[in-house]
């Protein structure tokens, strides 16, 4: 069984294992679903799906362009990025108690 989840596409693969298309665009480009595996609990993977999909629609930048991450991984790898691009050594003035991602 397989499903849509509006422009996204859920594939249920072994037993607690299924991808996730989150960006559906007009067949353009290449697809990066990705491979989730449900690991603890009792709810159904189908839910799970829905949302995981739903998280990559929380997009505060734009209303129009997604994401394929859920929106929490998604700004935590820019803001890995980002602390990756300025160098540690600006950070080492900060309060420790402030940086919340450390």
């Amino acid at each position: 069984m397989q499903g849509r989840l509006a422009d996204g596409l859920y594939v249920p693969l072994e037993d607690k294992t299924f991808l996730l298309l989150t960006v559906h665009r007009d067949f353009r480009g290449t697809p990066r679903p990705l491979k989730l595996v449900h690991e603890a609990g009792d709810t159904p993977l189908e839910a799970l799906a829905h949302q995981i999909f739903h998280l990559t629609r929380l997009y505060p930048a734009s209303g129009f362009a997604f994401p394929r991450l859920p929106a929490p991984l998604h700004l935590a790898d820019r803001l890995v990025k980002e602390v990756g691009r300025l160098g540690i050594r600006h950070l080492k003035e900060v309060d420790r108690e402030k940086l919340f991602f450390v």
